[in-house]
């Protein structure tokens, strides 16, 4: 999987997470992260380096949903537990 696929990949992530989401706030922080990393991937693709602080900011956000998305497919209510 290229890059771009797996950036956009976590962008489509966020978005379940946002639709699962119990507040606004954590609605919010997921589309946020979402349009950062559509961003990004964007970026990757029009040939723009992307500064190694701010792409390592949006992978080290995006490791606790993926972590708990990975226990939403064994467990959901853990996984909504987790976010909370």
């Amino acid at each position: 999987m290229s890059k771009t696929d797996e950036y956009r990949q976590f962008a489509n992530d966020c978005i379940v997470w946002a639709r699962i989401a119990t507040s606004d706030d954590q609605r919010e922080q997921f589309l946020e992260l979402a349009k950062k990393w559509m961003s990004d991937a964007e970026s990757i693709d029009r040939g723009i380096e992307l500064r190694p602080k701010e792409a390592a900011k949006a992978s080290e956000m995006a490791g606790r949903p993926r972590r708990a998305m990975a226990r939403h497919r064994r467990e959901p209510t853990q996984a909504v537990a987790v976010l909370r």
